[in-house]
């Protein structure tokens, strides 16, 4: 990969994952930049009494172990599963849990069903989309420990209280969410265009 990067030599390489801005910078004399996801939007949320995990039922297995550390170490709240088709492997996976799946929901939907969203560990990928979304609504948002840092939620500003030896709660969503709304984040990307034009 970076010997592709390398041969791209005049484009812009955008990293959405903090974690892999710093290791591309490291290794690389190529410039990166880092715009932490393609931005958040408001969304209505439901009860804070109520966890919510928004996954896919090509993912869910990946988190699981993740999600199950958290619920082990806190106590229970319910926990609401949108995203998954595949009710009977959600019952299965998560059946020693209090957990309801609810299945797909229109986008502008997803966080009814809880007020407190959940971001496991798993599976890479650069800065999620529902994570932006959750951030700019405000909700309370647990992260495993290691996402924390891979977003680079603590460079944006954000703070962590620790639940657990792998989770901790969000602090200062609200300072951050300036950062990845989805206007911030289209002024990032046109103003690093604005370089190459």
């Amino acid at each position: 990969l970076l010997l592709l990067f390398r041969l791209n030599w005049r484009k812009a390489i955008i990293v959405q994952s903090c974690a892999d801005y710093r290791y591309f910078r490291r290794f690389s004399l190529k410039e990166y930049y880092w715009v932490p996801g393609s931005g958040g939007r408001y969304k209505k949320f439901g009860p804070k009494k109520r966890m919510l995990l928004i996954q896919r039922d090509d993912k869910i297995q990946l988190v699981f172990h993740s999600v199950s550390k958290l619920l082990d170490s806190i106590q229970s709240k319910p926990l609401s599963i949108v995203g998954c088709q595949d009710h009977e492997m959600v019952y299965g996976l998560f059946k020693d849990y209090k957990v309801n799946s609810i299945g797909r929901k229109d986008p502008e939907d997803i966080f009814l069903e809880g007020g407190v969203f959940i971001q496991p560990s798993g599976y890479g990928e650069g800065f999620p989309h529902t994570l932006a979304d959750a951030i700019v609504s405000d909700l309370e948002i647990y992260i495993d420990s290691k996402e924390f840092i891979r977003y680079g939620l603590g460079r944006l500003g954000g703070g962590r209280k620790k639940i657990s030896d792998n989770w901790c709660k969000l602090e200062g969503s609200k300072d951050i969410s300036h950062v990845v709304n989805s206007d911030s984040i289209v002024a990032s990307y046109m103003k690093i265009i604005r370089l190459f034009i």
